[in-house]
């Protein structure tokens, strides 16, 4: 379940799963509506890109997982006494789901993890990219980018408060009857 697919992976399990069609586009992805669209334009955030891209990302993979889920049907109709259910077949669409389920878990706890470092500072999120090890004892970023975060954050403290220092110092000073103002 925190192990990501390659991309030829997750192609290869998309294309042997294909989306089933529901009625009301149950399978698809909502768009952001049209009017919402022109408010975030004039804002100027972009929803092609961003937050929104990622998540709407996400939310494909999950849909990706439906597929396998047809085991469902397999099973109802075992139960019913209409077909006899094929163990290794079950098995299969079971493996499928869980790859593409397991994908789609990390690739939430990638963005999870990039809103907060977004929420932080802008400069932060590309410093989060791969899924931390198993070691990290349920922790969404684990003991290893904790650590190197609050280095790197001590670092532009310090080169923040220099700055600042600097422009106290060499600040014109403004005299006025003799004193500074």
């Amino acid at each position: 379940m925190r192990t990501p697919l390659s991309k030829e992976g997750h192609n290869k399990l998309r294309a042997e799963c294909p989306r089933p069609s529901l009625l009301g586009l149950a399978c698809k992805i909502p768009e952001i509506d049209p009017q919402i669209t022109q408010v975030l334009n004039k804002s100027g955030w972009k929803p092609k890109k961003g937050l929104d891209y990622s998540l709407k990302g996400c939310q494909d993979k999950i849909l990706d997982t439906l597929d396998p889920l047809k085991l469902y049907d397999l099973l109802d109709a075992a139960t019913a006494g209409d077909s006899v259910l094929d163990v290794d077949v079950a098995i299969g669409w079971v493996q499928r789901g869980i790859c593409l389920l397991g994908n789609a878990n990390t690739d939430m706890s990638a963005e999870r993890r990039k809103a907060i470092l977004l929420k932080i500072n802008p400069k932060l999120a590309a410093m989060m990219v791969a899924e931390p090890s198993s070691s990290n004892e349920g922790m969404l970023f684990g003991d290893t980018f904790v650590k190197d975060l609050g280095s790197y954050i001590k670092t532009f403290t310090a080169i923040d408060k220099a700055q600042a220092n600097m422009k106290c110092m060499f600040a014109p000073k403004v005299f006025v009857g003799g004193r500074a103002w």
